[in-house]
């Protein structure tokens, strides 16, 4: 039996701290809820996951078919496109759909600082243990709309609703969708939505897509202390254009989360969404995005369960007593001296080679950390751009943020190039045109079959190009 704990905190408009604890436990059977609180002490668990608010979500298509190359790909390709420096981040991947041509990928960015705050937390009444899972409020969201509306047909979007925000989370028969979020100005309980507000939301609404089916939106989170008023709750589906799918509703995905045993109230377990979400995570072993990562990567626990059998079988005590005779416990000053002098030297030889790192907290691991990132990417682009990789960076480098081009389709066969895309006007194709044309690694770049999509919004068109040898 194995105890997983979810504490999602955070601060209202008033600076009040606030904590949600969501306690599971996991047998042969699954898992099970234990209780929802929202206690200063959240007590101790084999397992603890929490949120971390400072954290960008980007979603990836990459032109090929290959889950671990595109996670270790996942951390390039996202460069630029955060408002964080990599850099100077924790980065995490979780590969969301692969067919044959393409791995769609999510990933998730949060500055280190960020991390060093979640991990710098005391030990005691506050975590009774360091973190082993780091999530972003919106993938802990994920998890909760997969259980709850697990027997769904049409999409759902998640509403978790705060003093300070409101955060959308859209799922697709339990497939991650997008997610958006909006910061509130006005307190939600005195002026509700608002035409700013409204207006803000639907065109959060609107760069989530357009479904075929209309959604439900499940409203979750707490304001002013308590619960989402119904009041509020319907303006929100409404300006959203879904319809409102209540918590009751979902008695399926109810009885799934508290393992069939007991009863779970629904307005508890919407205002402990995102913690019930985390929880969930831990339970779950399949390979998702924890911003545990990096430098911050738990140590390895073989040793430290081999102790742990070692005490329960009686064997530990020998251990402390070799310990104790040992003759490092005569040298100890002196040994740790020189641990303090060769550390400082390491982190020394640390910022010559690697500059502009920032804060060195583990010189030994972050120094490979940095060349296994060198050597994927000299793997993935080869030398000089010779691999589909390098081409399609070179593409992504001719063309301008300013000229946005969806690209469907991306080949590289021998030494000829194909690629499908779409752009929002005939005078697009020939920007692309001309700027593929001024690459030494293209020659012949020719375009064809340009035609408007079948709404009339976009132009759909193909490029073919030679590559040029030796480039």
């Amino acid at each position: 039996m194995r105890a997983i704990i979810g504490i999602h905190e955070w601060h209202d408009v008033d600076g009040e701290l606030h904590r949600h604890v969501a306690r599971l436990k996991v047998g042969l059977k699954g898992s099970s809820l234990i209780d929802l609180t929202d206690t200063a002490n959240p007590g101790s668990a084999d397992t603890v996951a929490v949120a971390v608010s400072k954290c960008a979500l980007r979603e990836l298509s990459l032109p090929f078919a290959d889950a671990k190359k595109a996670l270790q790909v996942a951390p390039f390709e996202i460069d630029g496109q955060v408002p964080y420096d990599v850099d100077e981040a924790v980065v995490s991947a979780q590969v969301l759909a692969l067919d044959d041509a393409s791995t769609q990928v999510l990933v998730a960015v949060a500055p280190e600082s960020a991390i060093s705050e979640r991990l710098g937390l005391p030990a005691g009444d506050d975590m009774p243990e360091q973190p082993q899972l780091i999530l972003p409020e919106a993938v802990a969201l994920w998890r909760f709309a997969q259980v709850i509306a697990a027997d769904n047909e049409a999409p759902v979007i998640l509403v978790d609703v705060r003093d300070e925000r409101i955060l959308l989370v859209a799922v697709d028969r339990g497939q991650w969708h997008g997610s958006r979020m909006v910061t509130t100005v006005q307190p939600l309980v005195q002026n509700g939505v608002d035409d700013l507000l409204a207006a803000t939301l639907m065109r959060a609404m609107q760069s989530l897509g357009t479904p075929e089916q209309t959604p439900q939106a499940v409203i979750v989170g707490q304001v002013a202390g308590g619960t989402v008023p119904a009041e509020l709750a319907n303006d929100l589906a409404e300006v959203l254009g879904c319809e409102r799918l209540l918590l009751e509703e979902c008695k399926p995905g109810l009885t799934v989360l508290n393992g069939g045993k007991r009863s779970v109230v629904p307005g508890q377990a919407g205002l402990h969404a995102i913690s019930l979400g985390l929880a969930l995570s831990a339970a779950d072993d399949k390979r998702h995005i924890n911003l545990r990562a990096g430098a911050f990567a738990p140590a390895r626990s073989a040793d430290s369960d081999l102790i742990r059998w070692a005490v329960g079988a009686g064997i530990g005590l020998w251990i402390i007593l070799a310990l104790f005779w040992a003759d490092g416990w005569i040298r100890h000053n002196a040994a740790t001296e020189a641990l303090a002098a060769q550390k400082a030297a390491l982190i020394d030889q640390y910022r010559t080679v690697f500059t502009g790192r920032g804060k060195v907290v583990d010189p030994l691991r972050q120094a490979k950390n940095a060349l296994s990132k060198a050597q994927s990417r000299g793997s993935l682009y080869g030398a000089g751009g010779t691999t589909p990789i390098g081409y399609l960076h070179a593409v992504s480098e001719a063309i301008p943020k300013s000229l946005v081009i969806d690209v469907s389709d991306f080949t590289v066969e021998g030494s000829k190039l194909r690629m499908e895309a779409q752009v929002a006007s005939f005078d697009a194709i020939n920007q692309v045109k001309g700027l593929l044309s001024k690459r030494p690694e293209f020659v012949e770049v020719q375009v064809s079959d340009a035609k408007m999509n079948a709404k009339g919004d976009r132009v759909k068109f193909r490029v073919r190009a030679v590559l040029a040898e030796g480039v």
